[in-house]
């Protein structure tokens, strides 16, 4: 398995096909025997509606054909505790919701995009979507996804951790037809297409959090009581193309400049003088992808030390991995 940042993060689950990436990145995974371990969040106190997806081998069950539109405690388990010993070429369970509908398309064309459909590729597609990558293209350029990905609506979700059988999120669904995935086009867990319906409820009450991420072009910034311990955050997204939000754990001595000399070399091919350690950094958390104006709430551990916090989604455009456009953060975490 590829041990450098900016590889890591690209060989995972999501949108993120710039810079030597694959079908299938969604934030970082670094060998499973380094997950850091992680707790389930419990939102079941605060009255919200719960949609309750449970993950297969193969697909979700629990998803309904229909759901008025709303704030939902996303609660999501597997039947066996996620094993810690996955191969390289696996990824924890996961379910995000993506609607194309803001896009002018419909569930079956966002699945033919991402599958190829037997069809015609198409217009700056990537390879694994049946497409050809720029050209001139070489690492730094990445591959450019479809404009219409950056005019969905990404609700974010939740991914279920190594050793942990459940995991759950606050999310929002507004009407339109919305599908339910891995992230993953090369995943075998069949998504599930299904309709939100009405206007969304003027009155929701936001959970109380006491950690604040704030994800713009091309910024992060980690606001509150970064402490040691269990922490709600909340993960904001005010950019106006999609981010999600990947935080690792790294050396006490990581600095900004290392982590964006990593991520420069890493897109240029050449070795930085002043890069850092890649096998230090461990992963922490992860929040799917969303789009701007949405708002997920999450559970979160961490330890004192020192994080960074990136994402990786690649700019419209040119397929440059966000972080390589400066939206990266690190941040200490106090005992």
């Amino acid at each position: 398995m590829k041990t450098d940042l900016l590889s890591r993060t690209i060989d995972r689950r999501q949108f993120v096909f710039g810079a030597a990436a694959g079908a299938a990145a969604f934030a970082f995974l670094p060998a499973p025997s380094i997950f850091a371990a992680a707790q389930g969040a419990d939102f079941s106190t605060l009255g919200y509606p719960e949609l309750k997806v449970n993950i297969t081998d193969t697909g979700y069950e629990g998803i309904p054909d229909s759901l008025p539109a709303g704030r939902y405690l996303l609660t999501a388990t597997t039947a066996t505790a996620v094993p810690t010993d996955m191969s390289p070429d696996q990824s924890p369970p996961a379910v995000a919701f993506v609607s194309p509908t803001p896009a002018g398309m419909s569930a079956n064309d966002f699945l033919q995009l991402v599958s190829g459909g037997g069809g015609a590729p198409p217009a700056g597609a990537t390879p694994e979507m049946g497409g050809t990558p720029p050209a001139g293209g070489d690492q730094g350029e990445g591959q450019q996804l479809p404009l219409s990905v950056y005019q969905m609506k990404f609700a974010g979700g939740t991914m279920i951790f190594p050793g942990m059988t459940s995991t759950q999120a606050v999310i929002d669904l507004t009407e339109g037809e919305w599908v339910a995935w891995s992230d993953d086009p090369t995943a075998p867990i069949t998504p599930v297409v299904f309709a939100v319906t009405g206007a969304f409820p003027a009155d929701v009450k936001d959970p109380e959090a006491d950690i604040t991420a704030t994800l713009i072009d091309f910024a992060i910034t980690m606001e509150g009581n970064l402490t040691a311990g269990t922490h709600t955050i909340k993960v904001q997204h005010h950019g106006a193309q999609p981010h999600f939000l990947d935080i690792e754990k790294g050396p006490d001595s990581m600095t900004k400049e290392e982590v964006e000399a990593s991520i420069a070399s890493q897109m240029s091919g050449t070795p930085a003088a002043n890069g850092m350690d890649e096998s230090a950094v461990q992963p922490v958390f992860y929040s799917p992808t969303q789009s701007i104006g949405t708002v997920t709430w999450h559970q979160i551990d961490l330890t004192a030390g020192t994080f960074v916090a990136a994402c990786y989604f690649p700019t419209a455009g040119t397929g440059v991995p966000h972080a390589a456009e400066g939206m990266v953060d690190v941040f200490k975490v106090t005992g």
